[in-house]
């Protein structure tokens, strides 16, 4: 009798680990299902806050600091193949990202004022190529405006 009520405990035990189990995975799966209805529902209200990508000015900064971390901590970094030369290669290159970046908004600058240069001489060219349009069809006969490359026939 005894072994019979130790195969039953045994068979109980067994029986309740895997209703257990199956209880677990259930909630699990309710879990996961309300996390996912909890992000639809916040996705398509919008009130999703969105990482906000960094500047050019954040990256560089950033850098500045791990080039600053690196070469403090240089002696530890050495084993897993960071030296002094890829230190130095990565500040040399922060620098020279900065410096493009210079250049380049100073380009801009450039063509801002370039721009708005264009934008004037195009509108006095307008306005002067309308009022000289309108002067020789005051004085030469219609079908003789093609010649000035005037295809209005008013």
């Amino acid at each position: 009798m005894q072994i019979f009520e130790k195969t039953y405990f045994v068979f109980k035990i067994r029986e309740m680990q895997k209703n257990f189990t199956n209880f677990i995975l259930m909630v699990i799966m309710k879990i996961n299902d309300i996390k996912k209805t909890f992000w639809a529902i916040k996705k398509a209200s919008g009130t999703m806050e969105k990482k906000m990508p960094k500047t050019f000015a954040d990256r560089m900064n950033d850098t500045k600091l791990l080039v600053m971390g690196m070469q403090k901590n240089i002696d530890r970094l050495a084993e897993i193949g960071l030296t002094e030369e890829k230190v130095s290669a990565l500040e040399e290159l922060q620098k020279r990202a900065s410096e493009l970046n210079t250049k380049q908004e100073s380009l801009k600058k450039q063509l801002k004022e370039c721009t708005a240069e264009l934008t004037e001489a195009t509108k006095e060219l307008n306005v002067k190529q309308s009022d000289f349009r309108k002067r020789i069809k005051i004085v030469i006969p219609q079908n003789e405006w093609k010649e000035f490359g005037i295809d209005s026939k008013k």
